[in-house]
């Protein structure tokens, strides 16, 4: 049995910070801390625990107040500034862009822990948007407690004057700590979206063990750093403390921090195989996902260059001078089937659109006869036909109704084009009656 329960802090716990102690719940007693006071209510109303406790407050390097800047992510909010330079240049920053200020209150970690009677912190886990070596600072005394600290560091300022890992790394092992791994290190490049990796890196532990990954365009910008206090080496093996270790260290994924693997005893091993076979679910389900999305992007690539292909077909197309030549056609082709659409209308608005639809009608002949006409060998052409089936003066009459003109005008057009044209020889008789009439109508 534990002499005590291990205290577990997690400064910055917005969504959720108990998660990864559920399994032994029995021996952790757990504070978040968050300024937002509904995400307190809702965390504690969500665990509803005596034992996981949600503390409305932000902790800092003293106790006042400090000017809180509110971004588009509540996660990204921050007693610094974000930087609006990295916010208009790179698209991964858009959840820090700034959309306000408010006030909230900051307490010193040791001050808070004096007066809630608590004497030491097992695990301290520290996210807070580039305030993280204040809340260090803040914890004064108790960090010579502390076991292990995880902390969010930044290798690149995210925001104005911020500190970044150097500052932390001196810091704490100033305090007695030393550096032990890194997690989640991640990258941001000025890409709009996802593109192909530029290179390979390995990931080597001891001399057996190498990992080759993929290399992707960014500079680093921060990952999580996990700190152990260099007494955790030295702790006798039959202490309490000892138990708290094995326990803690199992639980967090780190029992290498215990020692070398035969030396662990039965219930570390347990929980090692635990997380070993967690850790092998999610990287099945990772090479899964990352097949799907090999797949997708080359669907994807294959639907762009199709899309491309299409595209300058159309282009061809509508550049052919077929394509000009029968678009009056096409245009009645869609008046023509316009009334079947519209057969539920009423009589009155279908009415109306009878009269829209002979006004169309009117203006697409119109621009074939002026098409036809604007060509000489197009309209000697149809003027030929015409003659040799006989329509010629009703095509001839159509043609100048289109165009607006009474009858007694059209009489009068010349004739002289028709001359020009090769005609059949009963073509000719028609055309020599024709011209006959219309000087006979002159005369008169």
């Amino acid at each position: 049995m534990l002499n005590r329960r291990i205290v577990i802090a997690d400064v910055g716990c917005r969504w959720g910070f108990a998660e990864d102690f559920s399994a032994d719940a029995e021996s952790f007693t757990l504070f978040g801390f968050d300024p937002d006071d509904k995400e307190c209510q809702r965390l504690n109303a969500h665990y509803s625990s005596q034992n996981i406790i949600a503390v409305p407050i932000a902790l800092g390097n003293d106790n006042g107040e400090k000017t809180l800047y509110l971004t588009a992510n509540p996660a990204c909010s921050s007693v610094y500034q974000p930087d609006p330079w990295l916010n208009s240049n790179y698209a991964a920053f858009h959840c820090q862009i700034e959309k306000g200020k408010t006030t909230i209150r900051v307490r010193r970690l040791d001050d808070w822990a004096k007066e809630n009677d608590l004497d030491a912190i097992d695990y301290l886990k520290v996210d807070t948007q580039g305030s993280d070596l204040d809340v260090l600072q803040g914890a004064g005394d108790l960090l010579s407690y502390v076991r292990c600290v995880q902390v969010e560091v930044m290798f690149n300022p995210m925001y104005l004057g911020q500190p970044l890992f150097a500052d932390i790394d001196a810091f704490l092992r100033s305090k007695g700590f030393v550096l032990w791994r890194f997690s989640e290190t991640t990258h941001y490049s000025k890409n709009k979206k996802s593109h192909p990796p530029i290179n390979t890196d390995m990931i080597k532990h001891d001399d057996w063990n190498t990992q080759t990954t993929l290399v992707y365009a960014g500079q680093i910008f921060w990952g999580n750093a996990y700190f152990i206090n260099t007494s955790v080496f030295s702790t006798p093996l039959q202490s309490a403390q000892r138990q708290r270790d094995e326990i803690l260290f199992s639980t967090l994924g780190l029992p290498d921090v215990l020692g070398d693997q035969q030396s662990w005893d039965a219930t570390v091993s347990m929980r090692v195989g635990k997380h070993q076979r967690r850790a092998l679910a999610s990287l099945n389900t990772l090479e899964a996902a990352l097949e799907r999305a090999l797949h997708a992007e080359a669907q994807a690539a294959k639907a762009e260059m199709d899309l491309k292909q299409t595209i300058n077909q159309l282009d061809a197309m509508h550049a052919s001078s077929s394509w000009r030549v029968t678009a009056p056609i096409r245009y009645l082709g869609r008046c023509l089937h316009w009334p079947n659409r519209e057969k539920n209308r009423s009589q009155e608005q279908y009415h109306e659109f009878n009269s829209q639809l002979n006004t169309l009608v009117k203006k697409i002949l119109r621009r074939i006869a002026s098409f036809v006409v604007a060509r000489p060998a197009w309209r000697s052409r149809v003027e030929a036909m015409a003659y040799r089936f006989g329509i010629y003066a009703k095509l001839r009459s159509l043609y100048f109704r289109l165009q607006g003109m009474p009858p007694s005008t059209a009489a009068l057009i010349s004739h002289q084009n028709i001359a020009s044209i090769k005609l059949s020889h009963r073509a000719q008789e028609i055309h020599q009656q024709l011209k006959a009439a219309i000087i006979k109508k002159q005369v008169h």
